[in-house]
């Protein structure tokens, strides 16, 4: 979603060891995704750490990422927020104030 200008030279290098890695377009827009709701916008080097870490456990799909990527909840338990989650709500109503 760059618009206006073209990608930097570090830009490309990322994108292009992203796709040597084995991720597909959608998984690559999932980790955009995840980085601008925890950033607040595009950070190429945070965005590199979930590939990174999605690459080395093994999920090169959207499908493999959304099935693993959160740890298994007990039954009856609810999920406790962890701290970059924490961090992009509080971002957010600190930006609708």
């Amino acid at each position: 979603q760059i618009r206006g200008r073209n990608l930097t030279t570090p830009e490309k290098r990322y994108i292009k060891q992203w796709l040597e890695m084995g991720f597909e377009e959608e998984t690559i827009g999932l980790a955009y995704e995840r980085t601008c709701l925890n950033t607040g916008g595009m950070n190429w080097p945070y965005m590199n750490k979930i590939l990174t870490r999605w690459q080395e456990s093994g999920w090169k799909t959207a499908e493999q990422v959304l099935a693993g990527d959160r740890k298994p909840e007990a039954k009856g338990s609810k999920r406790q927020l962890d701290s970059e989650e924490k961090e992009a709500i509080a971002r957010m109503l600190r930006e609708e104030s």
